[in-house]
């Protein structure tokens, strides 16, 4: 049975369930539609130097308590936290050598477990904080995670889905009625996107055109000084969000 999500560019209030649609995929639409935001903390991106790597501890220091081994796999990585398996092995095989993340095998069951060697990411973390006051007060930028898990399963590389999500976070509030196809106009300097996210310039541009390929974002650069400004498409959004929850149901 396919359901139609084309309405939720209105941030997915217009969910019509099919009257036969099966109870159980109906109510795991409804969870994808609802889930909590993923979380990236600048912060952790920068002590790590990497925008990826900092996105799977912003993940990851909310899921396990100091001290405490979790049990991570592929699965669990994308459903959670919307990171592929390609991600989550370049990301761990990082952590691991940088010694940032802890790794040890359980025998009964058998399982990988994961924990994090607290002290040194505390002090990597403190210590690009005395050296940039703007590192400690950029404040995090939430990632809607039906949109990560969407754009994730379509290739796209995070970095990509970090700058849509920056778009999301600085574009201007508007009432549902005056909603369409397009968000209002948004200021996108390439410094700015920077101290917000960690996205280095050829980040930028990579996500931009990455973006602009799926119509999911129009850019241009004008005024005086020169600088950029972008808008996404609820509309692209909107479909390949629904696209995707109905391959998933």
């Amino acid at each position: 049975m396919y359901m139609d999500f084309s309405t939720s560019y209105d941030y997915e209030t217009g969910f019509v369930p099919s009257k036969n649609m099966a109870t159980d995929n109906f109510i795991r639409s409804l969870v994808a539609l609802w889930e909590e935001p993923a979380t990236y903390v600048r912060q952790f991106a920068q002590a790590v130097g990497s925008v990826s790597e900092g996105y799977f501890l912003s993940w990851f220091v909310e899921k396990c308590l100091p001290g405490e081994w979790v049990s991570l796999n592929n699965d669990l990585l994308f459903n959670e936290a919307g990171i592929t398996a390609k991600q989550w092995r370049n990301i761990r095989n990082s952590l691991l050598q940088k010694g940032i993340l802890l790794n040890r095998r359980t025998v009964a069951p058998t399982e990988s477990q994961f924990t994090l060697n607290d002290a040194l990411f505390e002090d990597l973390v403190s210590k690009h904080g005395k050296s940039d006051v703007l590192d400690m007060v950029s404040p995090p930028i939430s990632i809607n995670k039906l949109h990560l898990k969407t754009l994730a399963d379509r290739g796209l590389a995070f970095v990509s889905i970090l700058y849509l999500s920056f778009l999301q976070s600085e574009a201007e509030y508007q009432d549902l009625s005056k909603r369409g196809d397009w968000s209002p106009w948004t200021h996108a300097a390439e410094k700015h996107v920077f101290y917000s996210t960690m996205l280095s310039r050829r980040q930028q541009e990579r996500s931009i055109a990455e973006l602009t390929s799926f119509g999911l974002i129009e850019s241009c650069v004008d005024g005086m000084p020169a600088a950029r400004r972008c808008r996404y498409s609820l509309k692209m959004l909107a479909d390949l969000t629904s696209e995707y929850l109905n391959g998933c149901v």
